[in-house]
């Protein structure tokens, strides 16, 4: 659909960016999608905290199953101490996959009721193919890619490996 109305409709991109607060998470598309024609306004008050916009969290996980135990882990343990510093932080998380995205609900359950803290109703896990204009104040990725129990790393990653998966 997309691309029989790229033919008969004209494209307009965006000149301006307002809505990210940090600017590193906008900067990607701008130098690679936008070639940096995007003015982009940084928020005061966000910019003298000097934090990073995006922090990564290296999980020695395994792959079975198309979930990731040790990483589902590590969200739960990630929701639970940013909801300990902000109980209304507005979380999203979001996974790879279908089968991690019931996976981390299932266990999350599990985990919030055995470290006795509430899941907030706003908390949201989806996976890659419906998160599309979903807004949160923290994002937490769960790629759940690793080795399998043998070590042996398998380079296929579902529809980001198919045509249109650099969309998702």
């Amino acid at each position: 659909m997309l691309n029989l109305g790229s033919q008969y409709l004209m494209q307009v991109q965006l000149n301006g960016h307002y809505r990210s607060k940090n600017l590193d998470l906008i900067r990607f598309s701008n130098d690679h999608f936008y070639d940096q024609r995007l003015k982009m306004i940084p928020d005061f008050n966000d910019l003298n905290k000097n934090q990073t916009a995006i922090d990564y969290v290296k999980v020695e996980g395994f792959w079975q199953k198309n979930t990731n135990h040790e990483e589902a882990v590590r969200v739960a343990q990630i929701i639970q101490g940013l909801l300990k510093k902000n109980s209304k932080l507005e979380i999203g998380v979001v996974t790879f996959n279908a089968t991690q995205q019931m996976y981390i609900l299932d266990f999350l359950e599990e985990y919030s009721l055995e470290n006795n803290f509430t899941i907030p109703e706003s908390l949201i896990v989806k996976n890659i193919e419906n998160i599309q204009g979903d807004e949160k104040d923290v994002i937490i990725f769960s790629t759940v890619y690793g080795p399998d129990l043998n070590g042996k790393m398998n380079m296929n990653f579902g529809s980001l490996n198919a045509e249109g998966g650099e969309n998702r």
